[in-house]
């Protein structure tokens, strides 16, 4: 009987161990995925963020259309919080362009969101600036307070679960080849070639 017992115990002691070493190995697993991440990101130079959820919002388009961030689950997207009047969020603009156009039939949308502007002012900056990028319009500023955005340009990078995974204040170059390979890795797809 006493055997018995003895066995019973060191079941239910080996199934904890178990227990642990699965629960372990998976938050380890889920770290190193993480980490990575966070690795890729650090390479294009783009930081953690100071949230983890991205705010989600719903804005009108310059053409009167509705833009929601919910809306876009299940892809990587990339917010560009801007104005027709800066100077360096003018020069990063064709950049943009660039990244959208590489990546466009792909799980990524990308974001221009003008900050207390209005739709004629901005239709017309976007034209013949960046005429493929979608451009809601914040024209209180509220989403800006959202994501604490103090300056312009300021970039959040939302992955497909709606996590702020990355942030960049200040202009970049986001058409580069080492960006949207970065990307492509993000959305789960490898490095398939870079336009101009």
């Amino acid at each position: 009987m006493v055997d018995l017992g003895h066995r019973w115990i060191a079941t239910i002691a080996s199934l904890g161990a178990f227990i642990v070493l699965a629960h372990t190995h998976s938050s380890a697993q889920q770290s190193e995925a993480v980490s990575r991440a966070d690795v890729l990101l650090q390479s294009i130079g783009l930081s953690k963020p100071a949230m983890s959820e991205a705010p989600d919002f719903n804005l009108l388009d310059t053409n009167g259309a509705p833009i929601g961030l919910s809306a876009y689950r299940g892809k990587l997207v990339l917010i560009n919080f801007w104005a027709t009047w800066c100077e360096p969020c003018k020069e990063e603009m064709p950049s943009l362009e660039r990244l959208s156009r590489n990546l466009r039939e792909r799980k990524f949308a990308l974001l221009a969101i003008n900050q207390r502007e209005g739709a004629a002012l901005v239709g017309k900056f976007m034209n013949s600036h960046a005429p493929n990028l979608t451009t809601p319009l914040d024209t209180t500023g509220r989403v800006g307070r959202y994501y604490r955005v103090y300056g312009i340009p300021v970039s959040y990078l939302i992955n497909a679960k709606g996590q702020a995974i990355g942030m960049k204040s200040g202009p970049m170059d986001w058409g580069t080849a080492e960006v949207v390979d970065v990307f492509r890795k993000l959305i789960g797809e490898g490095n398939s070639g870079v336009t101009k």
